[in-house]
């Protein structure tokens, strides 16, 4: 039971744990990037792997499922080295500072495949994911012990967790919004990534365009040679 503090006329105040909304929104904005993150790659990749990349969709599937595996077994030991962590900046905020890095630039790779043969593709892909999701790991795990240490009321919880569903519901949007299939549908499949041919040459796309990756890559017209494949070209 939460302590309760009281002015001198005994009317309570506050409790002695009392979490204010500025701290509570600041823990509910990692939601958001959470929230992106996780539903740009599970609405965004596999639809990129397979119709931008050309890799067959058993074998993306297969990677993108292996990483989930790999996920689920590193949770449990992330969890018991946050905890028994001991630093001067707390035993959470460490991890989720590193990983955050990785988070980024596990996205980037993952995004931009660089031209090799089949096998180092999947290797490459497989190596991505797994660092993407070490790195969610690193991150989510610690972050969602954090509230139980913020104080023992649970009115302050639920505060601090309606915070996250704030954050985590624009991180959804934000994640979803502009999905390959509708854009493809309102902006036609010929669509790029980033760029496209105009008349004046290649030249940028919408900011809405750059949001997700919908594509008719130019690999099909060479199917001897995958060219590279990246959001940051078209080709």
């Amino acid at each position: 039971m939460s302590t309760v503090i009281t002015d001198v006329a005994g009317v309570a105040e506050r409790p002695a744990d009392f979490v204010t909304n500025r701290l509570a929104a600041g823990w509910g904005l990692g939601s958001f990037a959470t929230s992106t993150m996780l539903n740009g790659v599970a609405v965004v990749l596999l639809y990129f792997l397979v119709n931008f990349v050309k890799i067959e969709p058993v074998i993306a599937g297969a990677l993108l499922f292996g990483a989930k595996m790999f996920d689920v077994f590193t949770d449990p030991p992330m969890g018991i080295i946050s905890d028994r962590t001991r630093s001067k900046f707390g035993r959470r905020r460490p991890y989720m500072l590193g990983a955050s890095f990785f988070c980024g630039l596990a996205f980037a790779l993952l995004f931009n495949i660089p031209e090799a043969s089949v096998t180092y593709t999947y290797i490459y892909i497989g190596s991505g994911l797994a660092l993407y999701a070490l790195a969610y790991t690193a991150f989510q795990v610690p972050y969602m012990a954090m509230p139980a240490e913020m104080t023992d009321d649970y009115h302050q919880r639920t505060k601090i967790m309606s915070w996250r569903v704030i954050f985590m519901t624009f991180g959804n949007i934000a994640g979803f919004a502009g999905r390959p299939g509708m854009l493809v549908s309102a902006l036609g499949e010929g669509t790029r990534v980033l760029w496209h041919d105009g008349p004046g040459g290649r030249r940028r796309s919408s900011p809405w365009q750059c949001s997700r990756v919908f594509s008719r890559p130019a690999a099909r017209d060479r199917p001897r040679r995958r060219p590279s494949a990246s959001i940051l070209n078209g080709t």
